[in-house]
């Protein structure tokens, strides 16, 4: 072991000089000569949303697209906190109140004050420092604590807090409504041309089989084979009794057999047109049609979803989405929050006194092992 480390081990009193002493000097000179007042002006408040702005008349697939819930409040929190965290705010708050003068201006205090020339990520992570912000994640409450060197700056940057924060959520929110009108405008056109098309696929298919509806030509044929069967069966029991009666050869006899062949003819004809319209087999074509008609159906659904999609997102871009609640407005501060003078000095004093017997301790422990 070093000679002088061990003088000076020997000796209690000098050592707690040097150990404990020294840096509560060093702290008294600095905390009652040399450090700047910090004063501190605290908002509390809460995000929350326009629920009538928020809440969606479209159900289904309009408001699944829509995604009208948007963000829960905590999230608008964290997304609060990004904000006044970031370069963009933190320029403007030093345009608008000059942080980076204001800062700069205590150049006698060596830990607090920011330097003459400081880079841009110097100064936005010194300003970081100056506004602490805390969440409370079971009730969303967001605290804002701004620091600076006079009570009216510290005053001024809390106002400007809920000033800016409140028109930037706003600014998001309206930016992501815009963006999904514009999506739901192209849902719209899309749905709008191919409710065009499969219209146009449907008249082409009637206009080449010449009927409107296949299923009503189907039924209607139908009808008149009933109708042929009901005569035929009429005719030929009038010809059974009268053969009865009347001689074969009688004309009116040869009359009753020539209507009951025409009918019968007439009957197969339309017995074969319920089997085949056109070239294509009866099945083939109402499955063409059915195909084709439920195309159309889907295609005018999708298309009264996507317009009243367009509809109620124009609606809801022109509402105020988002609001901060003020739960406890800023304030003039009135006393500053550093420096303590007395507290810290005692602090340091505790502190060093503690650290100098830990090594004490440490020390005659391995002195006592090492003999």
């Amino acid at each position: 072991m070093n000679a002088d480390l061990k003088h000076i081990i020997s000796k209690p009193g000098t050592s707690f000089i040097l150990f404990a002493g020294v840096p509560t000097l060093i702290s008294f000179i600095y905390l009652f000569f040399f450090a700047h007042p910090t004063y501190q002006s605290e908002v509390k408040l809460i995000v929350r949303e326009n629920k009538e702005a928020s809440s969606s008349i479209i159900p289904g697939l309009a408001a699944s697209l829509l995604g009208t819930g948007f963000r829960t409040s905590i999230e608008d929190a964290y997304i609060f906190t990004a904000y006044l965290h970031g370069s963009q705010f933190i320029e403007l708050a030093d345009k608008r109140l000059g942080l980076k003068t204001h800062f700069q201006r205590p150049a006698f205090d060596p830990l607090y004050a920011l330097g003459k020339a400081p880079l841009a990520e110097e100064f936005n992570e010194y300003i970081r420092k100056r506004i602490i912000i805390t969440i409370t994640p079971e009730s969303s409450i967001v605290t804002v604590r701004a620091r600076a060197f006079t009570p009216e700056m510290a005053d001024a940057l809390a106002k400007l807090i809920i000033e800016e924060s409140e028109r930037a959520i706003n600014t998001l929110n309206h930016r992501l409504l815009e963006s999904k009108t514009a999506l739901a405008n192209t849902e719209l056109g899309e749905s709008q041309a191919n409710l065009i098309a499969k219209r146009r696929q449907v008249l082409q298919f009637q206009t080449e089989h010449a009927m409107v509806n296949p299923s009503s030509e189907v039924t209607s044929r139908l009808t008149n084979v009933a109708g042929l069967d009901a005569k035929l069966v009429e005719k030929q029991t009038e010809l059974r009794t009268k053969e009865q009666y009347i001689r074969p050869e009688a004309f009116e006899i040869r009359t009753l057999r020539q209507e009951i062949i025409a009918l019968d003819s007439q009957r197969q004809q339309e017995t074969g047109n319920l089997v085949m319209l056109g070239d294509k087999s009866v099945a083939a074509t109402l499955q063409a049609y059915e195909d084709v008609k439920m195309q159309a159906e889907f295609a005018l659904q999708a298309y009264t979803s996507a317009f009243a999609l367009v509809e109620s997102a124009k609606l809801e871009a022109g509402r105020q989405e988002k609001f901060l609640l003020l739960i406890s407005p800023p304030r003039l501060p009135e006393e500053p929050i550093f420096p303590n003078p007395l507290k810290g000095v005692v602090t340091v004093l505790i502190g060093s006194a503690v650290l100098f017997g830990i090594g004490r301790l440490v020390i005659s422990t391995i002195r006592d092992h090492s003999i």
